[in-house]
């Protein structure tokens, strides 16, 4: 639902000179203000000061990327978030782009504190990859278990021990794969798979190599706040 939602999100601007930012609300704009596609049609335009990225969004947007896509976010945290979005012409109403509050630990202060992690998801990283011109497709996955025999079906009951996918670059003589370990990248709570990690292991690993394989494809999609370590999408989303 979060993708049909934002096939009708309105939000589009440009800041014009002087300082001021125009604010373009119309009924198919999302694609065109991350992805520079779509018709505008029926706008309404209306001048806000310079300032938060936050301005460029209503209060139903808000609370949706609030409480869906960025939860438990600051609105000092939001805007940085929307802004870095913004600037990789990444849209997290098409789950692209994801901000997730993260338990790390500070050494300064001795312990745990709760920070923001950007995470650029699966569906991003496509994005980013076809943008290059040099993104040729995949190979579809394997699964493997403790024996380390590949299948490109996984039938048992339990899940893999591990997937690989190969990305295909324009240039490069073979796929560019990218292995995922279930132990690695499972989300457990209590010492047991949560989620869609519990309904749909294949799936969520293969993810997870998906993203690996497009990282190590095009490396200089690095600075586009992929995580490696984070490769596993918010479990929410990630369906």
């Amino acid at each position: 639902w979060l993708s049909a939602w934002g096939d009708h999100c309105v939000s589009n601007y440009k800041p014009p000179p002087g300082g001021a930012k125009l604010l373009v609300r119309t009924q198919s704009s999302v694609h065109r203000h991350y992805e520079g596609e779509g018709m505008m049609t029926q706008q309404v335009a209306r001048y806000e000061p310079r300032g938060s990225a936050i301005a460029a969004y209503n209060e139903e947007e808000v609370e949706l990327l609030k409480t869906q896509i960025a939860p438990g976010t600051t609105d000092k945290e939001l805007a940085y978030f929307l802004t870095v979005a913004q600037q990789r012409h990444l849209n997290p109403f098409k789950q692209q782009i994801f901000a997730i509050k993260r338990q790390q630990y500070d050494k300064a202060k001795g312990g745990y504190v709760e920070k923001m992690t950007i995470q650029v998801a699966h569906a991003g990283l496509l994005a980013l990859a076809e943008r290059t011109n040099g993104y040729r497709g995949t190979t579809e996955p394997q699964f493997a278990g403790e024996d380390g025999v590949w299948t490109d079906v996984w039938l048992s009951g339990a899940p893999p021990a591990a997937c690989k996918v190969g990305v295909y670059r324009k240039g490069f003589v073979a796929p560019v794969v990218g292995v995922a370990l279930w132990r690695e990248y499972v989300q457990t709570k209590d010492g047991q798979p949560m989620g869609l990690w519990k309904d749909k292991p294949t799936h969520m690993l293969e993810k997870c190599a998906l993203s690996k394989a497009l990282r190590r494809a095009f490396p200089d999609m690095e600075d586009a706040f992929t995580d490696e370590n984070h490769d596993a999408e918010p479990d929410e989303y990630a369906g």
